[in-house]
């Protein structure tokens, strides 16, 4: 079983000005742009800087998460087959506040959206074991998770002013911007179902069919409401009434809708010419380790001698050393007699074996394994 916690708080979170795109890349002047507007305001900006960091905000930049899990995974052994079951549970809450202009302006004064996100999911599986000419795994799955988000865009007294190019009639552009916000709650609920299988026939030593299928049923629902409230408009004639609506619009009006689920399903049949042979999962193996050295460079050859040439071929400029240990040797012999190690070998063409002891421990055989960069190793038999 694993578990995990983690929480972080901030108590500032502003985005910092590096730069500013003035005008097109044919030096056409980029209308209503940064400096524009802030020049319109009489806002000076902080000194843009990639490394001083300054900021200059009016409102209180700020986050919060939290998440943590837990899972457990359990196995049970039947003749020639393995039974697992994995459960896992999760969650995660993020609850930001941002500063919408990221000015001292009273613009844009909290634009967020928070998440709590929870998840839940089982899944039931049964592979077999063992050296046999068709390998399978089938199982189920089922996964529920449901996320509340909260979505909040609060505009200031100067919204209009920083928002709307300098075009739009002022009147109707504070009536529908200048202290207006929006709040959306939406939460899906998903509830997935699959059952999957999965063959692998070793037709060769080096050639495998894989065939498989997985069904899904799932299952959306969930809402989204979002509720709007700002200066009444009332009091507009019916044209600058239209005009504010049309602004308000981009910027979120009230609306929702309820979503339905759907059904899918889905068939795969794939056929590998080279097989995917991981010798290291061998139940013989009680150890292996991947030593990488540093390439070695012909032109700073190392140990430097005037009179001894260290000039090595290419194909041995990189070399890997992959140790290996089993319990005794006959365990090393009976590994490098099957099957899936010869395919590994015959699929990667690795036809250069040498054997390089490594060390002997109490009760252990170790080897080395000599990796050119091309292959996946080269092997080596017991010391």
């Amino acid at each position: 079983m694993i578990g995990d916690y983690g929480r972080q708080h901030a108590t500032t979170a502003a985005t910092v000005l590096e730069g500013v795109v003035r005008s097109y890349d044919n030096g056409t002047n980029f209308a209503n742009n940064y400096t524009d507007r802030t020049t319109r305001l009489g806002y000076v900006p902080v000194p843009f800087s990639t490394t001083e960091r300054t900021v200059d905000v009016d409102a209180d930049p700020r986050y919060r998460m939290n998440q943590g899990g837990v899972s457990a995974i359990a196995d049970l052994s039947l003749p020639g087959n393995s039974l697992t079951s994995v459960t896992a549970w999760r969650y995660w809450h993020w609850y930001p506040h941002n500063d919408g202009d990221s000015t001292s302006l009273d613009a844009g004064r909290d634009f967020h959206q928070s998440n709590e996100q929870r998840q839940f999911s089982q899944e039931l599986r049964i592979a077999s074991e063992g050296e046999r000419r068709i390998d399978y795994v089938a199982g189920v799955y089922y996964l529920w998770q449901e996320i509340k988000a909260n979505a909040v865009n609060a505009y200031g007294t100067r919204a209009a002013d920083r928002f709307l190019a300098p075009t739009v009639d002022r009147v109707v552009g504070a009536a529908a911007l200048n202290n207006y916000s929006y709040v959306s709650d939406s939460s899906p609920i998903t509830n997935s179902y699959a059952a999957f299988t999965q063959g692998i026939w070793h037709i060769t030593p080096m050639l495998d069919l894989t065939g498989g299928l997985r069904y899904t049923y799932e299952d959306k629902r969930g809402y989204f409401n979002r509720t709007a409230s700002g200066a009444d408009l009332s009091t507009l004639t019916t044209a600058q009434q239209a005009a504010a609506q049309a602004i308000r619009a981009p910027y979120g009006i009230a609306n929702s809708y309820t979503a339905r689920g759907r059904v899918s399903g889905q068939a795969m049949l794939t056929y590998k010419v080279t097989p995917d042979a991981s010798p290291a999962q061998d139940t013989a193996v009680q150890k292996w380790k991947l030593h990488l050295p540093i390439a070695y460079d012909n032109a700073s050859p190392a140990p430097p001698s005037p009179d001894v040439g260290h000039h090595i071929e290419n194909d041995r400029l990189n070399l890997a050393v992959a140790e290996v240990a089993f319990e005794n040797a006959r365990s090393a012999a009976e590994f490098f007699a099957r099957s899936a190690f010869i395919r590994c070998l015959v699929s990667r063409a690795a036809i250069s074996m040498r054997s390089v002891p490594i060390l002997s421990l109490a009760s252990t055989r170790s080897s080395a394994m000599v990796c050119r960069p091309r292959l996946a190793f080269a092997g080596a038999g017991p010391s």
